[in-house]
């Protein structure tokens, strides 16, 4: 049946009779050809068909389309080639941008006339390779710090500075950490406590406020499985340390200091002596160990508690009764906190005179209203918070005015004031708070990318920045580096113009000859500077540029 209807299908087209003819003998020629005639066959194939593909273009043709980067060398092609074709142009493209920088600087009329006082062809000056019999004694104490019995008799100040050079060289186990806790000291500043379980860092706790005898009683409990909260007795002789307790830092403490740490410092009796506390990175310390410890430090000053992310805020509601004499308060990239809670807070410690807020999203027009109203406010720091804009800003400024009620021309004693970061504001936000304090001494304003010369100028003509930061300013232009020679040579003492390259070298070269003070300068991105400012200045005073080539170099 089918063969009849495939015939009649046959008979009717010829043309399809002709090709399953010719099929089936293909079939039967592929059945007889050895393996080398196939290969011949599927070789002329590719022949036949490269033809559809390959199609002739002329390079000196306009307009041929080709879109590669490597052009009509097929060698230049791919990533590694387009990496090493950048490398090579940087020096050009580098003079390309110094030139258009120079014209614009001559068509705006900001090039400063300046001539290097030092041949620039001399390099670096020479620096002091000896180092302080100070810094060598430190560093054979850091060296060998495992054979150190004990710090008996060194006073606060350099056991703070030998422990900070510990933990820079990664030293601090827990048997070094307790010779830092023992001997009855009264400050205890661990900068990195990173190697601290919550285990030593209980026994340090311990060490640190009832003595070296009940502690170590605490570690053999310990050992033996029945420690899950110690409470030491305190004895006469004993309750003269946990007095004398009057500084605690320790820095990246998280993994260590739990509620349970918090509770044994706290349930030692009360810290009556203890003015500061910081613990950086507690992120297993929640509301309840922190309050525990405000209350048992009726007397501290300062709180410092940043990256502590499990608070919830709870705690700033009682933080005024625990702590009534709080002057200092830190709690940066605490995202946990409330808006609200922070306002409450601000509004009812009147004596806070620093404090830092960064990275809190919370932060907004209504938080900067309570902190205008701080009237002993010295410092604020608003770094990485997004809401922080113009009018924020405004009402900060209104309200901080000591005599505000009065209606008396008084201003703010804002010193200090950090808004790095806070992309929202403007020259019109900060011109409100220029306005309002006078006696500014500190300005960050790192990649404020919308602040101009137009805000900038006002802040610097009060003659009493001492350290100033404008780094990734784009429309910062010489202008204000020479109201800044006029009006702060006297007292700048660090600067950071990074990435600010629409200052011109002179510029920056007679502020660092007339600046006496100036120590610290920052000029990261800075492609315009040549050797002829970092080798032609004549400022001694000036012992670090940071940037030149992504390094530090000295004077």
């Amino acid at each position: 049946m089918a063969r009849g209807k495939r015939a009649r299908s046959e008979a009717e087209d010829p043309e399809l009779h002709r090709d399953v003819q010719a099929g089936e003998e293909r079939a039967q020629v592929q059945q007889q050809q050895q393996p080398g005639d196939r290969r011949e066959q599927m070789a002329d194939i590719a022949r036949r068909r490269a033809a559809h593909f390959a199609n002739f273009g002329d390079d000196d043709a306009e307009g041929d389309g080709n879109v590669h980067v490597g052009k009509n060398e097929a060698r230049t092609l791919g990533p590694w080639s387009s990496a090493v074709e950048l490398v090579n142009a940087r020096q050009a493209a580098a003079e390309q941008r110094n030139k258009q920088l120079q014209q614009g600087q001559q068509e705006e009329g900001a090039d400063v006339a300046w001539t290097p006082s030092r041949d620039p062809a001399l390099g670096p000056r020479p620096s002091c390779q000896v180092p302080p019999l100070f810094q060598i004694a430190l560093q054979l104490l850091v060296t060998h710090i495992d054979a150190v019995e004990t710090l008996w008799g060194v006073p606060d100040p350099i056991r703070s500075q030998l422990a900070s050079a510990v933990c820079g060289q990664r030293a601090l186990s827990p048997d070094v950490a307790q010779l830092f806790g023992s001997d009855f000291t009264s400050e205890l500043v661990l900068p990195d406590c990173v190697q601290l379980d919550p285990a030593a860092m209980l026994q340090l706790l311990q060490l640190l406020v009832v003595g070296r005898s009940a502690a170590a009683e605490a570690g053999k409990q310990q050992q033996q499985g029945e420690l899950a909260q110690v409470s030491v007795q305190q004895d006469d002789q004993q309750q003269p340390q946990c007095c004398r307790l009057e500084r605690l830092e320790l820095g990246n403490c998280g993994r260590g200091f739990t509620d349970e740490a918090a509770a044994a410092l706290a349930g030692a009796g009360p810290l009556q002596q203890l003015r500061v506390l910081r613990l950086g990175g507690a992120y297993k310390l929640n509301d309840a160990g922190l309050l525990a410890l405000l209350q048992a430090s009726p007397g501290l000053q300062e709180l410092t508690v940043p990256s502590a992310s499990r608070l919830t805020g709870s705690f700033l509601c009682r933080l005024p009764a625990a702590a009534p004499q709080l002057c200092v308060l830190e709690l940066s990239d605490c995202r946990g906190l409330p808006g609200a809670a922070i306002a409450s807070l601000l509004q009812q410690l009147g004596s806070l005179a620093r404090v830092k807020l960064d990275g809190i999203p919370e932060v907004d027009a209504a938080v900067l209203s309570s902190a205008g109203r701080c009237t002993r406010l010295r410092a604020l720091s608003l770094a990485r918070c997004p809401h922080v804009d113009d009018a924020a800003l405004t009402a900060f400024a209104a309200l901080s005015r000591p005599g505000q009620q009065q209606q008396q021309a008084a201003h703010s004693p804002l010193e200090e004031l950090v808004l790095d970061e806070c992309a929202a504001v403007s020259d019109a936000g900060l011109l409100a708070v220029v306005g309002a304090a006078r006696q500014l001494r500190v300005l960050s304003l790192r990649r404020c990318g919308r602040l101009t010369d137009a805000s900038l100028l006002p802040a610097v003509q009060r003659g009493t920045l001492e350290v100033l930061s404008v780094n990734g300013l784009h429309q910062l232009s010489s202008h204000t580096l020479t109201e800044l020679t006029r009006s702060c040579r006297e007292v700048l003492r660090e600067l950071d113009v990074s990435f600010c390259r629409g200052i011109a070298e002179g510029a920056l070269g007679q502020l660092v000859d007339a600046c006496e003070q100036l120590s610290v300068l920052k000029v990261y991105g800075c492609s315009q500077l040549t050797a002829r400012f970092l080798h032609g200045h004549s400022s001694t005073a000036l012992t670090q540029v940071l940037g030149v080539g992504t390094c530090v170099a000295a004077r």
